[in-house]
């Protein structure tokens, strides 16, 4: 309702009361109007202090340990696919609370089907009441920890299942299409893998300094860049793809920047730009 205090009381007392999912607050959009006053961050921060220590005292202390997973991914190929041949790879990686089932589903939004789509799952589960959705890193932002390492592993894994991808496929150029959270990890993927990748498609996402320091924006000037995001975005801002756009520039890569009539979401007008330019059209 727009009452940041009201918003901040009940939140706090569902957490203290035993509501355990009180962080999906951060990414809610019931909690937009509110979510950049002071009253209503600070409630977040005193959720996520309350959740560390329940944790430690139910629990013990969590640590995090790398593993090894079979994970998700779905390919398309085109009808008329030729071993033979080379086809560029297109490497899809969904938004926060999302998952690979429903960002495949984007191979019918494409003009031509002349290239090989494929759309890896997140690894770290997202509590949610409907289907099984997943998240590219463990812990918020402000666990730096967690956050940082997990996002980390996540490019390991991106760039592990693309080589996978190429050895078991026909192909030429490779490129990563992010979407939101999955924006975040294309950037941070390809620049930081940037010799397997030629271009990346980053849509109503964010580049983090916290992941993708100067020093490795510097070395990846080569990667082609798209990025696009919609200029009605009430989730991700329209500023944070400016700043992205703004900084690549500067250390002289070359950028293809759209913005479009839109929220955030994948649009098909967006979609279909992004693959003209992929495949040297435009």
């Amino acid at each position: 309702m727009g009452d940041a205090g009201l918003a901040s009381r009940y939140l706090e007392r569902s957490a203290r009361t035993g509501f355990d999912a009180c962080s999906q607050a951060i990414w809610d959009p019931d909690f937009d109007s509110v979510r950049d006053t002071p009253v209503f961050d600070e409630t977040l921060r005193l959720l996520y202090e309350l959740a560390k220590m329940e944790e430690v005292d139910a629990k013990g202390k969590l640590e995090l340990v790398s593993g090894t997973a079979l994970m998700k991914c779905y390919v398309h190929l085109p009808d008329d696919y030729d071993p033979a041949k080379k086809y560029t790879l297109l490497v899809g990686l969904h938004g926060y609370g999302d998952n690979a089932d429903n960002f495949t589903m984007l191979w019918e939004g494409f003009t031509k089907h002349d290239f090989i789509f494929a759309v890896l799952e997140a690894p770290y589960p997202v509590p949610s009441a409907g289907p099984l959705t997943f998240s590219w890193t463990t812990g918020l932002p402000d666990d730096k920890g967690s956050w940082e390492s997990s996002a980390i592993a996540s490019t390991e894994y991106i760039a592990n299942a693309v080589t996978r991808l190429k050895s078991e496929y026909s192909v030429g150029e490779t490129y990563l299409l992010g979407f939101s959270q999955g924006c975040t990890m294309a950037f941070a993927a390809g620049v930081l893998n940037y010799n397997g990748f030629n271009g990346l498609i980053c849509v109503a996402g964010s580049l983090e300094a916290e992941i993708v320091s100067d020093a490795d924006l510097a070395k990846a000037k080569n990667l082609r860049i798209f990025i696009a995001h919609g200029d009605k975005d009430d989730a991700i801002p329209l500023a944070a793809s400016e700043a992205a756009r703004d900084k690549l520039l500067a250390l002289g890569y070359d950028v293809n920047f759209l913005k479009f009539a839109g929220n955030h979401r994948m649009s098909v007008g967006p979609l279909q730009a992004a693959e003209r330019w992929m495949m040297h059209e435009i």
